[in-house]
């Protein structure tokens, strides 16, 4: 949806609180799943998931990590 209405970014760019990340672990291309961006501090983006060991949790990946598949802008 959001790379059909131009509304997504991929790269090592500056990521906005409330931008949804888009994983895939597998790496074939594909979103395997998905959280949102808290903030992003010395290149590393710290996300807030659902679904995580059966949880809500915070997370951190490096920006440009393989896992991340790219992001959602939400028109808030």
């Amino acid at each position: 949806m959001f790379k059909a209405k131009a509304k997504g970014r991929t790269g090592v760019i500056p990521q906005r609180p409330g931008d949804i990340i888009f994983f895939t672990w597998s790496g074939d291309g594909s979103a395997d799943h998905v959280g949102f961006v808290e903030n992003v501090t010395d290149g590393t983006v710290n996300t807030i998931e659902g679904n995580t060991t059966n949880s809500c949790a915070r997370r951190s990946y490096p920006l440009g990590g393989y896992m991340i598949l790219g992001y959602g802008c939400p028109a808030y």
